[in-house]
């Protein structure tokens, strides 16, 4: 081997280092912009979902019954859409569970104020009540915060 044959191995040798730097520069660049996406656009993302699966899931049944129970906490609350939330202790019999429920009055619902007072008046009187509810597959925001919304107070 001469000289010339030597000094073109080297050339290309080290011209193939170059490359697997540049490769493994490109790989990291690729990889940095990947975790940033996943970090900035998946709270977006995984949001979008959620609002897209809530507006057919929100008109879906999945149960209905009842619930012996004292409300705690009548709210109005929401940034954008207010909506009304509650919160009872449920009860059986005259022990008191430590369990607190949340549930909603949907804003759709043609008997909301009338529901809204028949919570407020068991609230008032602080007395043990029978909610009659239903819970839905899903919720957006501008119906309510629970999947749980009552359909009468006794």
């Amino acid at each position: 081997m001469d000289g010339k044959e030597i000094d073109e191995k080297v050339k290309l040798k080290v011209e193939k280092q170059k490359n697997n730097k540049r490769n493994i520069n490109r790989g990291l660049i690729y990889a940095a912009f990947i975790m940033f996406s996943l970090v900035f656009f998946l709270p977006f993302i995984i949001s979008l979902f959620n609002i897209l699966w809530g507006i057919p899931s929100v008109n879906f049944t999945v149960s209905e019954g009842e619930r012996v129970a004292k409300i705690i906490k009548v709210s109005e609350k929401g940034l954008v859409w207010k909506t009304w939330e509650m919160e009872a202790v449920l009860t059986q019999g005259d022990l008191v569970s430590t369990y607190v429920w949340e549930f909603s009055i949907d804003e759709n619902d043609p008997e909301k104020n009338n529901r809204l007072q028949e919570v407020r008046d068991s609230f008032e009187s602080g007395d043990m009540v029978i909610i009659e509810y239903e819970e839905r597959a899903g919720t957006v925001p501008w119906r309510s915060k629970t999947n749980y919304f009552i359909r009468g107070i006794r």
